[in-house]
């Protein structure tokens, strides 16, 4: 039949049969109307599901090509039955495959010359898209069921077009009603929607990222936020301004005109400080991240910084401090990421920023942050 010109099997035998099984991937093939070709000495039957409705076709010795069409407008990944019978003598078989983007009739699986991909059934299909997009039918056409994988830090919106050609990138395609903003409903999102009238149509699922539950660039202020001093001496505290120390930043992150530093000018020794978020609701949440720009300009010896999460209600500290850096000698903002420990997951919390200086009298800025924020993870 194909362009192989050798059939699947060819040799002896009476009374036996032989099934083939698998999946085939046409999820790069466009819609459209194909055809399944059979031919056998004696009997060849073919029964494949796809998201348009089930495939049948039969062949009984013994013409050599008996073609079934069969229309896709939901192009995917479909599972396949093929038993082929031989009864007396003689004994051969083939099936092939033709349609859109196939040139002439290619063997089942002969990839080289246009085929769809066959996967045994267990086999793994490697794939770049994380999410996995998934648009089936479970009943046979009368509804479409999106699958895919999902993560907290992210939401989605399903869109779809019937004229991809002239629509654009999948990016400015209309949403599908219903399928807007979605929250991650981990581990997968499963949805379900009433098929449209539409011949054919072409189905993308957008991400992006998920808002920040909190985020504070402090151009408006410092509502909200608490300073403490914890040592006797008082030469350092946390100010909001603009930084003016002897080395350092001269300006808040990307130009900005407020950022907290330690001191708007040179942090004094002996220093024991600490900076208070508002209250953030982290209920219901698998994990966060605390996102901030940082510029660290102290000793590099004995001055430390650190953060900790708080529970809001008693200030109870949850987790482990997680340690910044104060090695480093910054000569621009540098954007860091700090993950916000288990233990304040689910809880109402309070970030606090702490610096410590030693007992060294020196001319430098300390630390700068801004552009303070958490994120779903």
């Amino acid at each position: 039949i194909s362009q192989r010109n050798t059939p699947f099997l060819d040799g002896g035998g009476d009374n036996f049969t032989v099934r083939i099984n698998g999946y085939l991937d046409m999820s790069n093939f466009v819609p459209g109307t194909y055809n399944i070709h059979l031919g056998a000495d004696d009997t060849n039957y073919f029964i494949m599901d796809t998201a348009d409705g089930q495939v049948l076709a039969s062949h009984n010795c013994c013409p050599e090509n008996q073609a079934t069409a069969f229309t896709i407008t939901i192009p995917g990944i479909f599972p396949f039955d093929n038993v082929f019978g031989e009864q007396g003598g003689g004994d051969w078989y083939d099936v092939g495959i033709s349609g859109p983007g196939i040139n002439g009739i290619v063997a089942l699986g002969d990839t080289e010359n246009g085929s769809p991909p066959v996967n045994p059934i267990g086999a793994f299909i490697e794939t770049e898209d994380l999410h996995n997009f998934s648009v089936t039918s479970g009943d046979g056409g009368q509804t479409i069921d999106f699958e895919w994988n999902s993560f907290a830090s992210e939401i989605y919106t399903v869109v779809s077009s019937a004229d991809p050609e002239n629509d654009g990138p999948p990016a400015s395609w209309a949403p599908v009603e219903g399928l807007q903003d979605l929250a991650a409903s981990l581990p997968l999102n499963q949805h379900s929607i009433a098929r449209p009238a539409d011949a054919a149509r072409f189905y993308h699922l957008l991400t992006s990222p998920v808002p920040s539950l909190f985020s504070d660039d402090f151009e408006s202020g410092a509502a909200g936020w608490t300073t403490l001093i914890n040592d006797e001496n008082g030469d350092t505290v946390w100010e909001l301004g603009t930084p003016l120390a002897s080395t350092g930043p001269i300006a808040g992150a990307d130009d900005s005109a407020n950022a907290w530093s330690t001191n708007i000018g040179d942090y004094g020794p002996d220093s024991n400080i600490a900076l208070r978020s508002p209250a953030i609701d982290l209920s219901a949440l698998p994990g966060a991240l605390l996102n901030l720009d940082v510029f660290r300009d102290a000793d590099g010896f004995g001055d430390v910084a650190f953060v900790r999460f708080l529970r809001a209600d008693d200030q109870t500290v949850l987790g482990d401090p997680a340690s910044i850096d104060m090695t480093v000698f910054d000569t621009e903002w540098t954007s860091i990421e700090i993950p916000v420990d288990p233990a304040a997951i689910g809880e109402t919390i309070l970030i606090e920023f702490n610096f410590q200086s030693d007992s060294s009298a020196d001319a430098f800025s300390g630390i700068s942050i801004d552009n303070v924020s958490i994120s779903a993870n």
